[in-house]
C-alpha cells in the first residue's frame, strides 16, 4: 500500500537534510534553492553522494548542500547543451523525409503530384507493430493541427484555404483517439500538404514514421550518414528519449539510455576501451552513447560544427564518480573520432 508523505515545510527539509549528514553552511541559500527548484527535483541530485546502504538516505562524511546544486546546475547545462544539436538532428530529418516522399510521389504520378504524407504505399504496413506505429503517428498528426488549430491564427488560415467546409468541419470534430475513425484521421491529415503536418509533428512519432518506411525509401535517408535503417532507427529513438528527459527537466547525466548496436567500424572508433574495464557497458548505454549517437548525425548534417569542442568543457566539470557513470572514456577527448567534425573521413 501506498502511504502519502506528509508535507514538510522548507525550513523543516533543511533541518531533515542536516539529520542526514549533508553540511548546509548558509540556510537562507539553502531556503532559496529549495523555494526555487523544489525539494523533490533536488533530491534526484542526491542519489550519488549517499553512503551505502542508499536507501537509508543518509550522505557520505564532507557531503555539502553546495556540491547537490553544483551537480544539479552542470546537469542543467548539459540538457540544455544537448538540445541544440538533437534540434538540428529532427529539422534535417524532418526535411530528408519530405524530400524523399516528395521524390517518391512524382516517380508514381505524372505532372507535380501533392504528397500524401500517411500515403499506405510510401510504408511497410506488412506486421501488426508497423500497423500500430502508422496508427499513432496518424493519430499524432491530428492531434498536432488540431492543438495549431486552436492557438494559431495562421493555421487557422491555412485550413481554410486549402480545405473545403466538409473537411474543415471533418477536421472540428474529429478525435484522434476515437479508434473507429481512423480512415477519416488518414483522409483528413492527406488533405493537407505534407510539409505543413511534418512540421508540427512531434519528434516521437516523426521517428515511428521512419521506423516504418518502405525499405528503399528509408535506405534513401540513411546512405548519407552511412548507416543502415535499423541502427538509424534505434539512434533516432535513442535521441527521442534524451529529447524528452531534456525537455521535460529530468536529470541528464544519470540516465540509461537504450543501447545503440553501432557498426563495428564506429565501435571501434568510440569504445576504445580494454575488456574488463567498468566503464565498457556504461558508455553503451549512458550520456556518453548519446553524444557520440549526435557526433555521427550533426556531422552530416551541419559539416562546419564544432559543438564536440564545447563539449569537453561541460564534461570536465564534472567530477570523476559522474564521469564513469555518464560512460566517458579516460582521455575520451583526444580519441580522433572526436577531433573530426566529419567522422566518415576516419572509416
Amino acid at each position: 500500500m501506498i502511504v502519502a508523505q506528509q508535507y514538510r515545510s522548507n525550513d523543516e527539509l533543511i533541518g531533515l537534510l542536516r539529520q542526514r549528514n549533508l553540511s548546509i553552511a548558509n540556510d537562507n541559500r539553502a531556503f532559496h534553492y529549495l523555494e526555487l527548484i523544489g525539494y523533490h527535483r533536488l533530491r534526484a541530485y542526491c542519489q550519488p553522494f549517499y553512503r551505502q546502504p542508499k536507501e537509508e538516505k543518509i550522505f557520505r562524511e564532507n557531503t555539502s548542500f553546495n556540491d547537490i546544486i553544483k551537480l544539479y546546475v552542470l546537469d542543467r547545462e548539459l540538457r540544455l547543451f544537448l538540445m541544440g544539436p538533437i534540434e538540428k538532428i529532427e529539422v534535417g530529418l524532418r526535411a530528408l523525409i519530405i524530400e524523399i516522399l516528395g521524390n517518391a510521389a512524382k516517380r508514381n504520378a505524372a505532372g507535380n503530384p501533392k504528397i500524401e504524407l500517411l500515403d499506405t504505399t510510401f510504408y511497410n504496413l506488412t506486421n501488426e507493430n508497423n500497423v500500430l506505429s502508422y496508427q499513432q503517428a496518424a493519430r499524432a498528426c491530428v492531434a498536432a493541427i488540431l492543438q495549431e488549430r486552436r492557438r494559431s491564427k495562421d493555421v487557422r488560415r491555412l485550413l481554410a484555404d486549402v480545405l473545403d467546409g466538409a473537411t474543415q468541419s471533418a477536421w472540428s470534430e474529429l478525435n484522434p483517439y476515437d479508434e473507429h475513425k481512423l480512415k477519416k484521421v488518414q483522409s483528413v491529415v492527406n488533405s493537407l500538404s505534407a510539409w505543413h503536418v511534418i512540421h508540427r509533428l512531434p519528434f516521437g512519432p516523426l521517428s515511428k514514421l521512419f521506423s516504418i518506411l518502405r525499405g528503399d525509401l528509408a535506405q534513401q535517408i540513411t546512405e548519407p550518414f552511412n548507416l543502415s535503417a535499423l541502427v538509424l532507427r534505434s539512434m533516432l529513438f535513442s535521441l527521442t528519449r534524451v529529447r524528452n528527459f531534456c525537455a521535460h527537466h529530468q536529470p541528464i547525466w544519470f540516465q540509461r539510455i537504450q543501447q545503440i548496436s553501432f557498426p563495428k567500424e564506429y565501435r571501434r572508433l568510440i569504445y576504445p576501451i580494454m575488456d574488463g574495464d567498468a566503464r565498457n557497458e556504461l558508455s553503451k548505454q549512458g550520456v556518453y552513447m548519446t553524444c557520440a549517437t549526435i557526433h555521427i548525425l550533426l556531422s552530416r548534417i551541419s559539416e562546419t560544427t564544432t559543438w564536440y569542442a564545447r563539449l569537453k568543457p561541460i564534461i570536465d566539470r564534472f567530477d570523476e564518480r559522474a564521469r564513469v557513470w555518464m560512460g566517458f572514456p579516460r582521455d575520451w577527448d583526444e580519441l580522433p573520432f572526436w577531433s573530426n567534425s566529419d567522422v566518415r573521413r576516419l572509416i
